[in-house]
């Protein structure tokens, strides 16, 4: 797509970034002019963008997060993507606003705690509920994927071909992909020297899957 000037009218600075409802409404007209706004598309970008988000303020350790500043990161994650499918990237059209009016993402007191993120944390509960009750065996993506909210008591089995050895998971040290990693080939290799010494670090991640034991 050619590159379109942005015209004077549009002035994001004129906007309330921490007034969601304002922001959208400025964010449809920019994309109407630039042609690139498509209603069910964008259904489909919020959707995605929403998942996005949960998955970055999960994987950063938040129970919860305050919701302007969730509709705020989910807003630039859609932004993105309609100038990444539209191939209008790199043409001066970058995300306007920056977070510094909006409230901590901690502060739930403030505009309250985000609903889509707490929804969201709750079918990813039960989810892992059914994991355990059903003892269903995992890989090491879901093993790291679920991991804040695994309950402390919870100890993992790792099977390693015909073998397995439990660990409690409270004792990885962070929930950081390469520490569990790490805590997994130590524990395989105190306890299986013989068999592990024939294998690469790599390949004793690939040969071992889990489950999730309630303590």
């Amino acid at each position: 797509m050619s590159s379109v000037t942005t015209p004077l009218n549009f002035n994001h600075s004129s906007i309330d970034v921490r007034n969601i409802d304002a922001r959208r409404a400025y964010m449809k007209a920019f994309f109407l002019h630039l042609g690139l706004w498509d209603e069910e598309k964008v259904k489909t970008y919020r959707e995605f963008s929403e998942e996005q988000g949960c998955d970055l303020v999960y994987n950063a350790g938040h129970s919860q997060v305050n919701h302007v500043f969730f509709e705020f990161l989910v807003d630039t994650i859609v932004w993105h993507n309609i100038l990444r499918t539209g191939s209008a990237l790199g043409q001066g059209h970058d995300w306007p606003w920056t977070p510094d009016a909006l409230p901590d993402k901690t502060d739930v007191t403030t505009d309250g705690a985000s609903e889509c993120y707490r929804e969201w944390r709750d079918r990813k509960m039960s989810a892992m509920q059914q994991i355990i009750a059903t003892g269903q065996i995992i890989n090491l993506k879901d093993l790291h994927w679920y991991g804040f909210i695994i309950p402390t008591e919870t100890r993992v089995e790792c099977l390693f071909g015909p073998a397995s050895t439990q660990f409690p998971h409270h004792d990885i040290k962070s929930l950081t992909i390469a520490e569990v990693e790490r805590h997994v080939v130590a524990i395989l290799q105190g306890a299986f020297p013989s068999r592990t010494q024939f294998y690469t670090t790599d390949e004793i991640l690939l040969r071992t899957n889990y489950r999730l034991i309630q303590g």
